[in-house]
C-alpha cells in the first residue's frame, strides 16, 4: 500500500471517529438539556432581540411557587419549602430563611414579606431579623405590598383579605367577597385600588381607602394571576380558561382578550408596560400590550407557575414545580 493511501486511510478514520464523537457529544447535550429542563426548579432568563435566552439554572429539584425581585433589581427571592435570595445576575446564593411563600419586598427593599401557615412575617433583609408578625385568619397564599410601602395585603386559602398597616402591624380592613382562595393580589400603581383574583373565576377591585368593593369582572374558571399596568390604566388576570383579560381600570371594561393552549398559571407586565409575559405548564409567552400581537413564545422546561421581570426588564425568572 503505498504512503499516500495511508495517510488518506488515516484521515478517513481520523474524520469518522470525529463525526461520531460529534454525534455522541450532540446526543448526551440533549439528554442533559431534557434532564436539566425537566429538573430545572428556577430559571433567570434574559430577554433580547430574538426573544428569551436562558441565563442560569439557579435550582433543581424543589417547587418554586413565587419569585420577586427587590426594587433595585440585585437579588432575586424564590419561595417554596424555603426562601432562597439570590444575587443577580451571577445567581449566587446568598441567604437561605426557614420560611415559606408567597413573598413580597418592600418598595425600599429593606423588608420581606414571607408567610408561614396562618401568619405573614415581616423581615429585615441586612441581617436577617423578624420585624413583626400579622395574624391572618388561614393558609396565607399571596402577599403584596402598596406603592408607598405603608400597607400590606395578605390574601388566604379561604377567601378572606386583610389590609394592614405595615409600620404599626394594626388591622385596617378585612374584606369579605370571595368564596374560595384568594390566588394573587395586587395594588393599583396609585396606591388607591387593590385587586384580587380568586379560584371561584372572579377578580374583584376593591377601594383601598374605605374597603368598599367596587366590581366584580369574571373569567370562565379558576383565575390565577392578576397584576397592573404600570402607568396603572389596565388591569390584567390570568385563568385556568387559558386566557388573559385585559380589563380598563376605569370603568372595568374588557379591552382585550388574549387566548394560550392551556391554563395560565403567572403573568408580568414589563416595567415600561410594553409587554405582557405568561406562563402556563408548556409555554412561555411574550405579548405586546398595544394590540395582542404575540411576540414570542417557546416550550420552557416543565410546569413553570410564576414568572417576574426584573426592575431593568432586562430578566426575567420563572419558578418550576420540577418532576420528581
Amino acid at each position: 500500500m503505498s504512503r499516500r493511501l495511508v495517510t488518506l486511510v488515516i484521515i478517513a478514520t481520523i474524520v469518522s471517529i470525529m463525526a461520531t464523537i460529534t454525534i455522541v457529544v450532540s446526543f448526551i447535550h440533549k439528554i442533559w438539556s431534557k434532564w436539566t429542563e425537566a429538573f430545572a426548579s428556577l430559571k433567570l432568563l434574559r430577554i433580547n432581540n430574538d426573544g428569551v435566552v436562558l441565563v442560569k439554572i439557579l435550582l433543581y429539584g424543589e417547587d418554586v411557587d413565587f419569585v420577586a425581585f427587590s426594587p433595585n433589581g440585585k437579588l432575586l427571592a424564590s419561595g417554596g419549602i424555603d426562601i432562597k435570595l439570590w444575587q443577580i445576575p451571577k445567581g449566587h446564593l446568598i441567604k437561605i430563611l426557614k420560611e415559606n411563600s408567597p413573598i413580597a419586598f418592600s418598595p425600599d427593599g429593606k423588608i420581606l414579606a414571607t408567610s408561614w401557615r396562618d401568619t405573614v412575617k415581616l423581615w429585615r433583609i441586612v441581617d436577617s431579623s423578624l420585624v413583626r408578625i400579622l395574624k391572618h385568619t388561614d393558609q396565607v397564599t399571596s402577599i403584596a405590598f402598596s406603592p408607598d410601602g405603608l400597607l400590606i395585603a395578605s390574601g388566604g386559602e379561604g377567601g378572606i383579605i386583610k389590609i394592614w398597616r405595615a409600620t404599626e402591624g394594626s388591622l385596617m380592613y378585612t374584606l369579605k367577597g370571595h368564596s374560595e382562595k384568594v390566588s394573587s393580589i395586587a395594588f393599583s400603581p396609585d396606591g388607591q385600588l387593590l385587586a384580587s383574583g380568586s379560584w371561584e373565576g372572579t377578580v374583584k377591585v376593591w377601594w383601598v381607602a374605605n374597603g368598599g368593593l367596587i366590581r366584580v369582572l369574571r373569567h370562565a374558571d379558576c383565575v390565577t394571576s392578576i397584576t397592573f399596568s404600570p402607568d396603572g390604566k389596565l388591569l390584567a388576570s390570568g385563568g385556568e380558561d387559558g386566557t388573559i383579560r385585559l380589563w380598563a381600570t376605569q370603568d372595568g371594561k374588557l379591552v382585550r382578550e388574549l387566548r394560550q393552549e392551556c391554563g395560565i398559571t403567572s403573568i408580568a407586565f414589563s416595567p415600561d408596560g410594553r409587554l405582557l409575559a405568561c406562563v402556563d405548564f408548556i409555554f412561555l409567552t411574550l405579548y405586546r400590550v398595544r394590540d395582542g400581537y404575540k411576540l414570542y413564545q417557546s416550550r420552557h422546561g416543565y410546569r413553570a407557575i410564576t414568572i417576574t421581570f426584573s426592575p431593568n426588564g432586562r430578566f426575567l425568572a420563572t419558578g418550576h414545580i420540577p418532576k420528581r
